[in-house]
Order: C-alpha cells, then structure tokens, then sequence
C-alpha cells in the first residue's frame, strides 16, 4: 500500500528543557494568547497572575508595564483621564474603566499591588506580542497601550523597528533577571492578524517582531519560544478555525494550541493533573436535567469523591471551590 503523506504542515515544539510544575507561579502579559494560556491555567488552580493592566498588544506597552510594576510606581489621579463619562487610563484595558475616578484608581492599583508581589516571585514569565504598531498621543507625547476609540487626529501611529523592540525586551528582561535570577521567559506571537493594519502592514508588522525575537533568543539562554503563530498558519490553515470574522482562532483552534503549549512547558505531572482534574472541572459545569434532589446529592457525593483522592495525589492544590459547589448541591 502506498504512504501518503499528512497534507498538512505539523509544527513541532521542541519539548522545554525547563518544564512548569505545579507549585510554580507564573506571570502572563500581553494580547489574546497569553489571555487564553492564563485563563486555563487559574481553572486548573495554577499560581498566575495574568494581564494586571488588561489585554495588550504591542510589546512596547507590554514591556512599559512589567517595568513599572518592579520599579513599584503606583498610579495617581493625574495618569486617569475622562471619556464618554468613564474615568480611564492610557495603561490601561477598558475593563478598568469606571464613571468614579475614586474606584478607577482603586482597582488600577489593587491589581498594580497584586502584580508587584506576584513578579518578585514568579518561576515563569510568559509574554504574548501581537502588533509592532503604537500610537503615540500628540499633546502628551507619550505611547499608549489604548486609544479608548478616542479622535484618530489625536495618535500619530508608529511602526517600532526590530532594533527598538529588542531594547525595550533587553531592558525588561535585565530587570526581571535582577529580581529572579533563575526566572524562565517563555515569548509567543499572536496567530491573530491584525487586519485593520491592512495584511501588507500586518506582515510587516509580524516580521519586525519575529526579527527582534530572533536576536533575544540569541541573548538569553532562559528564553523559550513557542510557535502559536506558525500552528495556526501551517498546521491549522483553514477558515473552518477561525471565529466569523476570519481572523481570531475559534474555540476548537485555541484548545489545539493549548494543547500543545501543555506538551511542550508542562511537566508529565502537571499533564496528568490536568488529565485528572478535567472531569470534575466539567461536572462543575454540567446542568440538569432532573429535578430529583437524590440523583443529584448522588452526583455531587461521586464528585466530592474524586476531589478526595485528587487532593491526595495533589496536596499542593487547594480545591475549596469545587468542594464548596459540590457540597451546596448535596444540601438541595
């Protein structure tokens, strides 16, 4: 019988030397990736702090921000400023935003605060870049990492050479060397194209960040990087996974990625954790479809069960959320 080849492109990531165990804490930064690796790992109980400024792009802001938690500068009423009666900040996500100024700062800082104590100790820094472009507002002279849809004629939009993001990296990862010493950086690109740039630009744009990562690999021998970008390109090019708008990955795309994010920085123990714990991580989400008060107590004694024998093989997780919901149900 004759061989046939895959037809389609398979991407390896090489196996981490250096592998994310359970008791580690991590640190994740940056656009959509880094959102999805973080929410997966705080579900799994991991030790995270993710995107205390919100979702950012552009490894300028990305790098701005890590710098200024370590530095320990808290924001002050003067960085806010008010839009469409919200008070916000050019840092800053939307998510942040609120129509008392007061609470704006409050939760700026609370966030900045839990950054800053999370940093100095975290094992593992993982960073996702997705654009070369910033916009830099005229009458402050300053790069933002959000417009907040604010006049056009207000940002002059700049293309950040290769050279000027490999600085801003080795800035940043000296620091974060400074404080941790035996920190790991893992560096990602964003499969999503920014289209708005035009898919010229967007080329333009990925190449000038692939090129800065070419020179920090070189430059540091803690720094990992994992192909998102050229697995969603060659191993997964078709629009079958892709949202509706033909750009973001679609569910089905993400949980592949993942999956081989997990394969490549997880330790053997860590996958068989995750192995263990999905199961009872979907009962919490499983809905009903009885309204008899012993088939469901029946269930929730079966999950508390599985939770017991998790929490012998893995007493470093606390799974006080999943017992609480458990146990409420055995009480309906």
């Amino acid at each position: 019988m004759q061989d046939y080849p895959s037809f389609r492109t398979i991407v390896e990531p090489a196996r981490s030397t250096h592998t994310i165990e359970l008791h580690h804490t991590l640190f994740c930064a940056g656009s959509c990736f880094a959102e999805n690796i973080g929410s997966m790992l705080i579900s799994l109980h991991a030790d995270i702090c993710m995107n205390p400024t919100g979702v950012l792009y552009n490894p300028f802001s990305v790098c701005g921000m890590i710098r200024r938690i370590i530095a320990g500068k808290r924001y002050d009423g003067n960085e806010l400023f008010e839009s469409g009666g919200f008070w916000r900040s050019f840092d800053h996500h939307t998510r942040f935003c609120e129509p008392d100024k007061t609470k704006c700062l409050q939760a700026i800082n609370t966030a900045f605060e839990s950054a800053r104590t999370a940093i100095r100790k975290t094992d593992f820094c993982l960073l996702t870049f997705g654009t070369a472009f910033v916009y830099k507002i005229k009458d402050r002279k300053r790069i933002v990492a959000n417009c907040h849809k604010l006049p056009h004629n207000r940002f002059e939009r700049i293309l950040l050479t290769p050279q000027e993001i490999f600085e801003q990296c080795c800035t940043t990862f000296d620091m974060l060397i400074h404080i941790r010493p035996d920190i790991r950086i893992i560096i990602t690109i964003s499969p999503v194209r920014h289209l708005r740039d035009n898919p010229h630009e967007n080329c333009i744009s990925k190449s000038h960040l692939f090129a800065a990562l070419h020179e920090l690999e070189k430059k540091y021998g803690n720094l990992s990087y994992f192909p998102a970008y050229e697995i969603m390109m060659d191993e997964l090019r078709d629009y079958r996974f892709y949202e509706a708008d033909m750009t973001h990955p679609n569910e089905t795309a993400v949980a592949y990625i993942q999956s081989r994010f997990q394969k490549a920085f997880l330790s053997d123990r860590f996958n068989n954790y995750i192995r263990s714990f999905t199961p009872v991580l979907k009962a919490v989400q499983h809905r009903f479809h009885t309204i008899s008060s012993e088939a469901i107590a029946g269930f929730a004694t079966s999950q508390l069960n599985a939770i017991r024998e998790l929490e012998q093989q893995y007493p470093e997780i606390d799974f006080s959320r999943e017992k609480e919901h458990f146990k409420s149900l055995c009480q309906q």
